[in-house]
């Protein structure tokens, strides 16, 4: 039994907060007392003691955008992550795999964290779109961390987000705010905060300078910096707002085929609709909020009752009547026929084309990905055609001068 004179022994980041805290040291007496080497050394050394201790890490990094915090997210990944392997903790982590461990946002960081291959590894969220902290989604991204509290901990799932915002402030215990990064050195200054659960906000810790040229030549780094421009072309070229658009697409096309035999000889159930969709969500592996939900299905609603009305349309051409159509009638109604048939293809072709802009999306890095929804489209008679990416992000790499990054074409896993 633990005897009220024995502590036990702390990480070197919380005995820094507690020697600020304990002092109650203003700014300017923290930078005159600690050095950024002695910080540098202090949160690398306090990184590592709670590896030890086994405690799941949460690092926010915030930053106006072109500050380099993505790099700097990547970079602490990377480290984090050979230094759980250094220690000879039981881990999944494999550098060839390091891509699979990135995220775009919230949402695509829910498929990480359900993979049942991870354990004691860091993920990184780059939260590049700023619409992922609006919208129909919104409500079901503020609870992701929520649910890395309760499930990724469990896993020994590390988090490192980046973010433009001071939103999600409380969800991280070490807090890293950009303030310059020097193109030439490859070096990144920041300011180190910590975020005790207790405390009512981030205590200011000290000032660091991180080098991270080490992953700039990285091929899985290189490799998403790729994915961040064609998802940015996705947005000048394709006018898709954000790419989790692409996904709602294929969930709306899904829904369609399911309910589309019944739509073409006049039945339409909202409620089946409804199942529907979140059968299709769970069979993509897609997470919606209420409201989200909600919109995927007026999407898929008002495709099937496009199909109901042609149906409609088609029914009073062919029944029998007692009074006959007469011949501008007839004319009519099959012109209208017709205009709801090109309506109709108009419709499908943009969600399948919507389908076809995500598999490629999600098949850069891991071919796999891109296979698995073009299997689930086969499975109800939807080709989606080809989905090659190498040629796409050879003319981004034009297109932007990153002619020094190396696709190593069918090597993606």
């Amino acid at each position: 039994m633990m005897s009220e004179n024995e502590k036990v022994p702390a990480d070197a980041l919380k005995l820094q907060y507690q020697y600020v805290k304990d002092r109650a040291m203003n700014e300017m007496d923290i930078r005159q007392s600690f050095s950024r080497e002695d910080m540098l050394r202090i949160f690398f050394k306090g990184i590592r003691e709670k590896l030890m201790k086994r405690e799941c890490l949460s690092i926010l990094i915030k930053a106006q955008t072109t500050k380099g915090k993505s790099t700097l997210g990547f970079f602490l990944m990377y480290l984090i992550n050979k230094m759980i392997r250094d220690l000879g903790f039981k881990t999944t982590f494999d550098e060839k795999n390091m891509f699979g461990l990135i995220s775009a946002n919230q949402i695509e960081f829910l498929r990480v964290a359900r993979r049942p291959d991870l354990y004691n590894v860091c993920a990184s969220i780059d939260e590049f779109s700023h619409l992922a902290q609006t919208g129909a989604q919104s409500s079901i991204e503020e609870k992701m961390f929520q649910f890395r509290a309760n499930v990724c901990a469990q896993k020994f799932i590390h988090t490192i987000m980046c973010t433009p915002s001071s939103e999600y402030d409380n969800s991280a215990l070490i807090i890293l705010e950009v303030l310059e990064k020097d193109e030439d050195k490859k070096e990144t200054l920041c300011k180190l905060f910590y975020n005790d659960p207790v405390s009512h906000r981030p205590f200011y810790l000290g000032n660091l300078v991180f080098n991270v040229e080490e992953v700039l030549k990285k091929y899985w780094y290189n490799l998403y910096r790729l994915k961040k421009f064609y998802a940015i072309e996705l947005v000048e070229k394709d006018l898709i707002r954000d790419v989790r658009e692409l996904e709602e697409g294929l969930v709306v096309l899904l829904t369609y085929i399911k309910c589309r035999n019944l739509a073409m000889i006049g039945h339409s159930d909202r409620n089946l609709t409804k199942c529907r969709v979140r059968d299709s969500a769970r069979e993509v592996g897609s997470v919606y909020s209420i409201v989200g939900e909600e919109l995927v299905y007026k999407w898929a609603q008002s495709l099937i009752d496009l199909v109901v009305t042609r149906w409609n349309s088609y029914r009073d051409l062919i029944k029998e009547r007692k009074k006959p159509l007469s011949s501008m009638q007839e004319n009519m109604k099959k012109k209208e026929i017709k205009i709801y048939d090109e309506q109709i293809e108009k419709e499908e072709e943009k969600y399948r084309n919507l389908a076809r802009l995500y598999a490629k999306y999600m098949s850069i890095g891991n071919n796999e990905i891109g296979k698995s929804i073009m299997g689930i489209c086969k499975k109800y008679g939807v080709e989606l055609g080809d989905i090659s990416i190498d040629e796409d992000l050879e003319r981004i790499k034009r297109k932007y001068n990153l002619e020094d990054i190396e696709i190593r074409k069918g090597e993606r896993k």
